[in-house]
């Protein structure tokens, strides 16, 4: 089975794929114990993210 590369996952988290290309890559996702960690750490780093630019913004208010 060929993995997912690092672009490709951040392309679907960033909602960037075509349902298509969504769809192939969650199918892969729900077979694939290490790219669905991988998912699950990327989305895990945009929230921290995410939190971390509303704190920034908070402060600067």
């Amino acid at each position: 089975m060929l993995c997912i590369d690092e672009q490709a996952l951040a392309s679907w988290a960033e909602g960037r794929l075509s349902k298509r290309e969504a769809a192939t890559l969650l199918l892969h996702l729900e077979r694939c114990d290490d790219c669905r960690l991988a998912a699950d750490l990327l989305e895990q780093q945009q929230r921290v993210n995410t939190l971390c630019g509303d704190l920034v913004d908070a402060s600067a208010a």
